[in-house]
């Protein structure tokens, strides 16, 4: 069997388990919808998951995806609350709203070296992307009308990466960003101004998506004691320089009144 037809088990509430066909290829609409005990395994050869098709199916706590996955359709996941933990092993293109309602979710880790396409939602922006094993030259994607609508909270890079590109003409955004690879990372996936700080290893050298890394805040580091200091310090400075004024201006007027007092001495005394 390699076409699981809409609405098959659909409401088939007490499926726990289910052994999907080693042939597997296509899970149409809405095929296991509100199966709310059922967990699942998907076999190697699947490639399309469509809409709706695990809707509703609180059980599931974790998701695997294999390598021949090509696309999850529209709310294909909506509801299921339980997930917790997702793994992509493929340039899996995932519809937008695909994992809304992950409540419990805490991160999505791509983990093949197949890997070179990756689709961003703005759904995950609470989300961390672990991307343990990828290509050494990927780009990113915003599954929604742009990347203005999608940031991500933490990116966390463990293998090493040469290149990351934006799929649009825009910049991702990110709240922190960290790098445990030392080659360096060329590409347009974002710039300073768009991600809030950042995590290297310490040998790391060179740029970062082409900007110098001093432009990037690092995290945990905090710039507004910097600036406070700098403050600081040029008001010690301004301090300093009115005394020297202050004190100049006495010394002058003292020196011109003891000039005047000779004066008048001296005349007197011609007198």
């Amino acid at each position: 069997m390699k076409i699981i037809e809409n609405y098959t088990f659909d409401s088939c509430e007490n499926l726990i388990d289910l052994r999907l066909p080693d042939n597997l290829e296509e899970i149409h609409l809405m095929s296991f919808y509100s199966c709310k005990k059922l967990k699942i395994i998907f076999p190697e050869t699947l490639k399309i998951i469509g809409k709706m098709a695990f809707s509703e199916c609180s059980s599931i706590t974790e998701l695997y995806f294999p390598r021949s996955l090509q696309r999850i359709e529209k709310s294909s996941f909506s509801g299921c609350y339980g997930v917790k933990s997702v793994q992509i092993t493929s340039n899996l293109v995932i519809d937008d709203d695909s994992f809304i309602t992950f409540k419990n979710l805490t991160e999505i880790r791509y983990n093949s070296s197949d890997i070179s396409e990756i689709y961003v939602s703005y759904y995950l922006y609470q989300i961390t992307l672990n991307i343990v094993n990828v290509s050494d030259k990927i780009t990113i994607y915003p599954i929604t009308s742009g990347m203005e609508y999608t940031k991500i909270n933490f990116m966390n890079i463990s293998c090493e990466i040469k290149e990351i590109n934006s799929g649009n003409s825009e910049f991702l955004r990110l709240n922190e960003f960290t790098y445990l690879g030392s080659n360096e990372i060329s590409g347009n996936m974002s710039n300073p101004d768009n991600i809030h700080c950042v995590n290297i290893n310490e040998e790391y050298e060179g740029n970062l998506f082409g900007k110098k890394i001093s432009k990037y805040k690092q995290c945990g580091k905090d710039n507004s004691s910097k600036g406070k200091t700098t403050i600081i310090l040029i008001s010690c400075i301004s301090v300093v320089v009115v005394l020297i004024v202050i004190v100049s201006f006495f010394v002058l007027y003292n020196k011109k009144n003891r000039q005047n007092g000779f004066s008048n001495i001296e005349a007197e005394n011609k007198v």
